[in-house]
């Protein structure tokens, strides 16, 4: 995994959310000195898209004007105070088919989207870059928890997540049974402060329990799977009960 960040890329999928994925967007490739592309992905079946952005033409390839959404997407940005002509691209497409294209082969992307159940659970099992999947209206991040199980990987998600929130407070969290001594001896070698359930195979519910309690905002979560995206022990159900934002690495 590259712990570099050349190329944000933004995925919108409705108006609604469309503000929060920007202006995060944005603060973070102002933050690495990294490009930034949007990508305007219509997906019928899941987000309803309003009359006044819908083409004449009956195709579905052609549902939607791409020029109304450019301008409107161009009108948002200079609302959140930028002026920079980035590339925007709109289409009728699978979302995730598309993401999954785009972050092929690529070690140096981050990709940002709104949370939509449906779409997130097909972007998260195809995706092959980092995510930042957008759940909620924080700008800044101050405390994050990410669960570890002292795997390489782990030390790597840890580095890029420093890099990428270098103002959020990152706190380890253990809980597999009889490993205190390597989680402590885990926190001196990063630094890192954390906490260790000698409870082993904490479930989903426990460990959204868990954030809410400590009021995290963001919940960072290590793939063992180098070239794809893998939530390990963790299942959909967390991704979808958690209220924070949850940032997934390589």
């Amino acid at each position: 995994m590259s712990i570099a960040v050349h190329t944000i890329i933004a995925v919108l999928n409705d108006f609604k959310t469309a503000d929060q994925v920007l202006e995060k967007a944005l603060v973070l490739a102002s933050q690495q000195e990294a490009g930034l592309e949007i990508h305007y992905i219509h997906e019928e079946s899941f987000v309803h898209l309003h009359d006044f952005f819908r083409s004449a033409k009956q195709s579905e390839e052609d549902a939607v004007d791409r020029e109304k959404i450019k301008r409107e997407i161009g009108q948002r940005l200079k609302n959140l105070g930028s002026d920079g002509n980035f590339p925007l691209f709109v289409s009728c497409d699978d979302t995730a088919k598309s993401i999954s294209l785009l972050t092929k082969d690529k070690t140096d992307l981050l990709v940002l989207i709104a949370y939509h159940k449906k779409i997130a659970e097909k972007v998260i099992n195809r995706i092959h870059a980092p995510l930042l999947l957008i759940k909620g209206e924080k700008k800044i991040y101050e405390k994050a928890l990410l669960p570890i199980d002292f795997r390489e990987y782990s030390k790597s998600c840890i580095a890029l997540a420093r890099i990428l929130f270098p103002q959020c407070d990152i706190r380890l969290y253990c809980d597999l049974a009889d490993e205190r001594e390597p989680f402590e001896a885990f926190k001196r070698e990063t630094g890192l402060e954390g906490y260790f359930s000698a409870d082993a195979l904490t479930t989903d519910e426990d460990l959204v329990a868990f954030i809410k309690r400590q009021n995290m905002d963001l919940a960072v979560l290590c793939s063992w799977d180098q070239d794809l995206l893998t939530l390990n022990s963790l299942t959909f159900d967390f991704v979808e009960e958690t209220p924070t934002d949850i940032f997934f690495t390589l």
